[in-house]
């Protein structure tokens, strides 16, 4: 089998400290093992936090490698809330996502909010696109618009597949095309391969992360990914760790393993060589 190598790669889905959630390591610790293997660009994600400041911070301490940050839709945003955002773009995001461990699906799912549940004397209210009616919220353009002005990445989140692909159809009815299905076949939104292939046709990017090289919280069948590749091609896909949790290796060891593994189930160099970087380079200012 051929050496792979991730000199190149990028990965817009890693889970530094600080956060609530026990880490691997802080950001800077993550940037220098990424840049060290010789990767070009990191994105910082957190639950709970902004990350715009701390990539900032992280990129001017650590030379040789773009480091990336964002928001994260949740309750302490005001979940699906344009104001948050537009602050967030304008003080140098690069990423937006939907909700995660709060996300309506998520909590249906678990039957609890993850990481962070509130329990000081106020509601919590599960964050969804939708309103009472089943319709998207009038927020939800409003925040695709905002993502487009600014150039920026519009992702999934843990939304439940019906949602993702309304978003999805929002964001193409306005000219977004820098959105991203967040790890389609972790749970949540645990895609079917028909759902995924309505993401691509409507112009959607994928991240396949590399949740399926650890079987908690719940196994996950690497074929899918090697079987995507075959069906619809590499072009919209691209592969981001999930990493920074204990029981996961550092973001670019496991992607490394993730790539040989697909490797061995049949996916080309080539096609690997445009998910680990070369499609990134239609997504981020790299050049």
């Amino acid at each position: 089998m051929p050496k792979i190598s991730v000199k190149g790669a990028c990965d817009l889905h890693i889970h530094s400290s600080p956060d609530l959630g026990e880490r691997v390591g802080d950001d800077v610790d993550v940037a220098l093992a990424c840049r060290d293997a010789g990767m070009r660009a990191i994105g910082i994600k957190c639950h709970l936090d902004t990350t715009m400041g701390r990539a900032y911070h992280t990129e001017k301490t650590v030379e040789g490698i773009k480091v990336y940050g964002g928001i994260t839709l949740n309750m302490q945003t005001g979940g699906i809330n344009p104001a948050a955002v537009d602050a967030a773009l304008q003080f140098g995001a690069k990423l937006v996502w939907m909700p995660t461990f709060h996300s309506a699906y998520q909590v249906m799912l678990d039957g609890k909010p993850g990481l962070f549940n509130p329990a000081n004397g106020y509601d919590f209210k599960p964050v969804t696109i939708l309103d009472e009616s089943g319709k998207v919220k009038s927020e939800v353009p409003v925040i695709c618009k905002l993502v487009l002005q600014y150039d920026a990445i519009l992702s999934t989140g843990h939304l439940s597949p019906d949602e993702s692909l309304e978003l999805i159809k929002v964001a193409k009815d306005v000219g977004l095309k820098k959105i991203v299905v967040t790890h389609p076949f972790f749970t949540p939104p645990a895609f079917t391969m028909e759902q995924l292939k309505e993401a691509v046709e409507n112009g959607a990017f994928v991240e396949f992360s590399t949740n399926a090289l650890n079987p908690l919280p719940k196994p996950i069948d690497i074929h899918l990914y090697s079987e995507a590749v075959s069906r619809f091609g590499s072009e919209r896909f691209i592969i981001g760790s999930d990493c920074g949790h204990p029981r996961k290796s550092m973001p670019h060891e496991a992607i490394r393993a993730f790539a040989y593994t697909l490797n061995m189930l049949g996916v080309s160099l080539k096609d690997l060589e445009a998910m680990m970087s070369g499609n990134y380079d239609k997504l981020l200012p790299l050049a």
